[in-house]
């Protein structure tokens, strides 16, 4: 993972808080929007950053769900935990997937937007493993990546990916953010999960 997602400069961090989000507002209200919570769900927020995806989730887990941010960096989960504090209902974990101990079979959804393609090779066949076991029975992991061949993962790889992690595809669709397209997939568990 490069610098720009593990120690970000403060440039980065207040370009982030004051532009890029606000651009992404509508966007990320309606990814939460999409993921049809009932407020009661856990959800685990992989690569939470500054806690972009999280606010709208701490929000509409409004029912005594939760959200847990995952993310491997100490400035950007801190600055998540200053932009969460105000929620009661959001956890915080640092670190990789794979090294953190995850508990199993917790998890309603798994959310990973634009992050995959970003975890070096074999750190992301772990990862995905580790985060298809925090799954419930039955449970979603959500996936939005960006498309393209220069910066994101291709839709066989994905599929081969999340297919070793013990997870099948239920849906596929492109999705348009703020800043270009990307495929919007949504995989479910088997249960029991594969071991790893």
């Amino acid at each position: 993972m490069s610098n720009h997602y593990t120690e970000p400069s403060n440039l980065t961090l207040l370009g982030y808080r004051m532009f890029y989000d606000p651009l992404r507002a509508r966007y990320l209200r309606g990814l939460v929007a999409s993921l049809q919570l009932d407020g009661t769900e856990r959800v685990l927020d992989f690569g939470s950053g500054p806690g972009s995806e999280a606010t709208y989730l701490a929000r509409a887990l409004d029912r005594g769900g939760r959200v847990t941010c995952l993310y491997v960096s100490p400035i950007w989960l801190g600055g998540a935990r200053r932009r969460l504090r105000r929620f009661d209902n959001v956890d915080f974990l640092l670190g990789e997937a794979s090294a953190v101990a995850l508990p199993a079979a917790t998890f309603d959804v798994v959310l990973a937007h634009y992050v995959l393609h970003d975890v070096d090779g074999a750190a992301l066949t772990d990862s995905l493993g580790a985060l298809s076991n925090t799954l419930r029975p039955g449970g979603r992991f959500v996936v939005v990546e960006p498309i393209g061949a220069q910066h994101g993962l291709g839709a066989d790889e994905l599929g081969s990916l999340m297919d070793a992690a013990g997870l099948s595809e239920r849906s596929r669709e492109v999705v348009h953010p703020p800043f270009g397209s990307a495929t919007r997939a949504v995989y479910r568990t088997f249960w029991p999960p594969s071991s790893f």
